[in-house]
């Protein structure tokens, strides 16, 4: 009897020794398994001094680096001496502008993070077809331009159009008037049609050039999806035009709709109803 219980307790105590040091054993690999997701999750890239001079020194275009700054998260030093380095490594005005412009994004999710100056632009573009069904226009491009600034509600016809937007408008009325008389002379829809199609894209295209050289910040240029879809980011508040030129179906079309953006708000934009559509089977 005496042994049986000296042999219980011996294997009661080697299993126990064994049990430590499995668990020994597995506290190593626990801790490894333990590493913090955030330590690990890339963070979202977000536009530095150092990138605006990789893109000047890859040979990207003054425009393009202007539109990434708009459409990207940004964290500049924009203190005298940075801008001073930057401009020194031949970065232009235009783009040192488009800089000062943005403010530094805050990912800070607290309830006490600032309320962004600016707003976002979420849109889609349809066209609804003879049979009634609703077509995407797919890879349209959409202009957006600075029409006036945030103010009390105007009448329409009381506003001082300023900007890219009052160059796409002057422009626009200009193009139609002049070809006004050839559009009744000839006759034909399909000739009328087209001509009013080119003068919003030649509007728009006027206003682009115009912005680009003047004032690259109150113009954005997108393009839609194979869904329609488009998004403008850091849009600065007040009223826009969005012009899209695209294919709907077997229709060349052109849209405008004016947005109202507002600080730290996404504005979600419809631009079903074409305000021209001319067929185009070729």
């Amino acid at each position: 009897m005496t042994r049986r219980l000296a042999t219980i307790c011996i294997r009661n105590v080697m299993s126990f020794a064994f049990g430590l040091v499995l668990l020994v054993r597995a506290v190593p690999a626990q801790e490894k398994q333990s590493v913090p997701s955030s330590v690990t999750t890339k963070d979202q890239k977000t536009l530095t001094n150092a990138d605006i001079l990789s893109m000047m020194k890859a040979g990207l275009p003054e425009s393009t680096i202007v539109l990434s700054i708009q459409h990207s998260a940004t964290s500049f030093d924009t203190s005298p001496q940075g801008l001073i380095v930057l401009k020194k490594q031949g970065v232009t005005a235009k783009i040192l502008d488009a800089m000062l412009s943005v403010k530094t994004i805050d990912r800070t999710e607290s309830k006490g993070a600032p309320v962004s100056s600016t707003g976002n632009v979420s849109g889609k573009i349809l066209g609804i077809l003879n049979n009634g069904d609703l077509k995407p226009a797919r890879l349209a491009t959409v202009y957006f331009f600075f029409f006036l600034e945030p103010t009390k509600k105007i009448p329409l016809d009381k506003r001082v159009m300023k900007g890219p937007g009052r160059i796409y408008s002057v422009t626009q009325l200009d193009y139609l008037v002049a070809n006004q008389d050839l559009n009744l002379k000839n006759g034909e829809i399909e000739a009328r049609c087209a001509a009013e199609l080119r003068g919003y894209a030649f509007a728009a295209n006027t206003a682009w050039e115009w912005a680009l050289e003047n004032n690259p910040m109150e113009a954005r240029q997108a393009q839609a999806d194979e869904e329609g879809e488009f998004t403008f980011k850091k849009v600065p508040p007040g009223v826009w035009i969005a012009v899209s030129l695209g294919r709907m179906g077997l229709n060349n079309a052109a849209w405008e709709v004016e947005v109202t953006v507002e600080a730290g708000k996404t504005v979600s934009l419809k631009m079903n109803e074409p305000k021209v559509a001319c067929l185009d089977l070729q």
